[in-house]
């Protein structure tokens, strides 16, 4: 069962007290893909972070976000605003193409 994540929300800097990073950030999104809003189970998500190149451990807290495995090996050395550019223009791109496809 998947549950309806708050895009646009803003959320406040979480202290990492248990010094469970995953958690705190989990908790933090509301257990869902930044980038494509899919629910995730705690187990299953990735932190990332707008700093390629950079280890998470490195990372204040308030800069990691959660994301599902799918989301975070196609994101790459993008940065979170590169890769959400990309899917826009992908799913842009995917509606044309099915439009254009009941067209005929």
């Amino acid at each position: 069962m998947s549950f309806p994540c708050n895009w646009g929300r803003v959320h406040p800097v979480i202290t990492d007290m248990a010094g469970d990073r995953r958690w705190s950030v989990y908790l933090r999104d509301g257990g869902c893909c930044t980038y494509c809003g899919r629910a995730l189970r705690p187990e299953e998500t990735h932190l990332d972070h707008d700093h390629p190149g950079i280890r998470v451990e490195e990372i204040a807290i308030e800069h990691l976000c959660c994301a599902c495995g799918d989301c975070h090996a196609e994101k790459g050395d993008r940065t979170g605003v590169e890769y959400r550019s990309f899917r826009r223009v992908r799913h842009a791109h995917e509606m044309l193409h099915h439009l254009a496809g009941r067209g005929r």
